[in-house]
């Protein structure tokens, strides 16, 4: 599988996480009723099946309906980080938005439908992937005959590389203007020292919202120390 595979493949398995979440808990932690919308019927069920079938890999005691085991795998394994991160810059965004912010930029976009679901029709949502990307999710929304609520301007570019800034001022993203940046899911595609050129390229003094891995020591997750 090439890297653009997995890219695709990525932002499957993340929409997917908020579907199922979406259908199945009474409390959601967040809630996108579009996401499932932007899979074919054919896509949430070969990953609900291949989910459910690696149930042994992730536990292996575990005895149940194949259901059993995709809630469980859904749940404990793969949802829990997609929709912490996508929980709380909703959260941070529309907090942004209420003091004034008017640009946001979502970096390696995928199949997020922050754009479908904005409640000010003023803002302008710039929206950042690979250029096949930004083709398929265009060709998706078409078919579903969905249509943004706020100004969307989709930017093909590839990420690892400086172009990108050029692309999105040549859009109309104006560096003196607030703005907010998420950057959810694409630390893992990148280098060190590409993130770190990404996040130097920002606008500086943009709200930026990104996730990263916690290491806890053996001794405090064992419950050893204080």
């Amino acid at each position: 599988m090439s890297i653009h595979q997995m890219d695709h493949m990525t932002a499957r398995v993340a929409c997917f996480a908020r579907a199922y979440h979406t259908r199945h808990s009474d409390t959601p932690v967040f809630s996108d009723p579009l996401a499932e919308r932007m899979l074919t019927p054919g896509e949430y069920d070969a990953i609900s099946r291949h989910m459910a079938a690696g149930i042994q890999y992730f536990a292996p005691s575990f005895r149940g309906t194949p259901e059993e085991a995709l809630a469980y795998i859904v749940n404990r394994q793969l949802a829990p980080s997609v929709l912490a991160r996508s929980a709380f810059c909703q959260r941070a965004m529309r907090s942004a938005v209420s003091l004034g912010c008017g640009q946001i930029v979502i970096f390696a976009c995928g199949y997020d439908t922050f754009s479908l679901r904005a409640e000010d029709p003023s803002l302008t949502v710039y929206e950042l992937d690979r250029p096949e990307m930004i083709a398929d999710r265009r060709q998706r929304i078409a078919c579903l005959g969905l249509t943004p609520t706020c100004r969307v301007i989709s930017i093909g570019c590839d990420l690892s590389r400086p172009g990108w800034t050029d692309s999105l001022t040549s859009a109309g993203f104006s560096s003196t203007r607030s703005s907010f940046s998420s950057l959810l899911g694409i630390s893992y595609y990148l280098s060190k020292d590409e993130f770190q050129s990404l996040m130097a390229a920002s606008h500086p003094s943009a709200v930026k919202v990104r996730p990263y891995a916690l290491t806890i020591p053996r001794a405090r997750a064992a419950g050893k120390a204080p």
